[in-house]
């Protein structure tokens, strides 16, 4: 049985953590933390699982920027058929077994 594909929206960078440190005793010490998503962006793709959703995401920000995303934010989208297409298939399907039955009558 094959698996269904899921669609997941990827936001990349959106919390950047920019540290600024000073050695002090040959240890490090934060002084100042800031948080910035000036390098922020939005992926939609479609994969088996989050795993996989993941390894892609990684595999794509290297090979575009060559260096690893700072933070990863995963979230999956539900998508649904809206009702008119439903419901317009659904008429069709009607039509065509009313026309069908009228044929063999």
């Amino acid at each position: 049985m094959m698996k269904s594909l899921k669609s997941y929206k990827v936001i990349i960078n959106k919390h950047e953590t920019i540290v600024e440190d000073s050695a002090l005793n040959n240890a490090k010490i934060i002084q100042n933390s800031k948080t910035r998503n000036k390098y922020q962006y939005t992926l939609y793709l479609v994969a088996k699982d989050i795993d996989d959703c993941l390894k892609r995401v990684k595999q794509n920000h290297f090979e575009r920027f060559n260096s690893p995303a700072k933070s990863i934010e995963i979230e999956r989208l539900k998508i649904e058929a809206p009702k008119s297409v439903v419901y317009h298939n659904s008429m069709k399907n009607l039509a065509l077994a009313i026309h069908n039955l009228k044929e063999s009558a």
